[in-house]
């Protein structure tokens, strides 16, 4: 006999377990809680009002700023097609193309500026509001993600204000 295709996503379903169970609602609050700690709440010099900073990208930090190098950023390895995203509200200032067919995404927020460099696709443009964890590009995993951010002209290290 021939089943609809309705009735067979109907029988496919009803062979599922119940998902609703204490196993599934730990891994909920346990992956909620990580996505929590990915936000850091500090407080900026001169007493500014405290603000959430997204990590620009999830991944794992492959070399730390070294200011006495001229070193200003940190380079995170990320998995392929991971999304890059905006570490606070602000505006797109510079969408640059590299020389090693990627991108350098400059982004001013309120009293800081953020450099992510070599992003492998853009996905907004030059002069667009983006708002803070907002992806503003994607890495296909073939360059390490560059990070520098500054504030009131000064380099500040990424590793002490952000959660990576």
């Amino acid at each position: 006999s021939i089943i609809r295709l309705d009735s067979l996503q109907m029988v496919e379903s009803a062979k599922l377990p119940d998902m609703q169970n204490e196993e599934t609602d730990a891994f909920l609050q346990q992956y909620e809680q990580q996505e929590r700690d990915r936000l850091l709440l500090f407080d900026g010099q001169n007493n500014r009002s405290m603000q959430q900073m997204y990590a620009p990208a999830r991944g794992v930090v492959m070399r730390s700023a070294r200011f006495d190098l001229k070193q200003y950023g940190v380079a995170i390895r990320v998995a392929r097609n991971e999304n890059v995203l905006a570490v606070l509200r602000g505006t797109i200032v510079l969408l640059q193309p590299n020389l090693n067919n990627t991108y350098t995404i400059v982004i001013q927020h309120d009293h800081y500026v953020s450099v992510y460099r070599n992003v492998e696709a853009v996905l907004k443009t030059q002069g667009t509001a983006v708002e803070a964890g907002e992806s503003i590009g994607l890495m296909a995993g073939e360059q390490e993600l560059e990070f520098e951010l500054w504030e009131s002209g000064k380099p500040v290290d990424p590793e002490k204000v952000i959660v990576f």
